[in-house]
């Protein structure tokens, strides 16, 4: 199955799963009030350094550096339909 899973969608369903996480994470940092921990939390992570962590490994800035990015009013904003791989729009 995971096999399977990752010839379909070109990666595991582990990194699958943790991205999914994190893209939730950053819709929410976006379009919520909730603190970092809140999400990190909401996201399932351990804790907010775990999240951290995870979420700079992704998008190259940690949580609270997103959150003040928002807050410019030049920053692009996410995408409400984030669910994307590679490309393309999730099934």
């Amino acid at each position: 199955m995971e096999r399977r899973f990752r010839e379909t969608l070109g990666v595991g369903p582990q990194k699958f799963a943790r991205d999914l996480r994190l893209r939730y994470g950053l819709w929410l940092l976006h379009y919520s009030g909730k603190s970092i921990t809140e999400i990190g939390e909401r996201c399932g992570f351990a804790d907010t350094a775990h999240f951290s962590r995870q979420f700079r490994s992704a998008f190259d800035m940690t949580p609270s550096q997103m959150r003040k990015r928002v807050g410019e009013s030049s920053s692009d904003r996410v995408d409400p339909f984030f669910l994307h791989i590679e490309g393309r729009p999730a099934l």
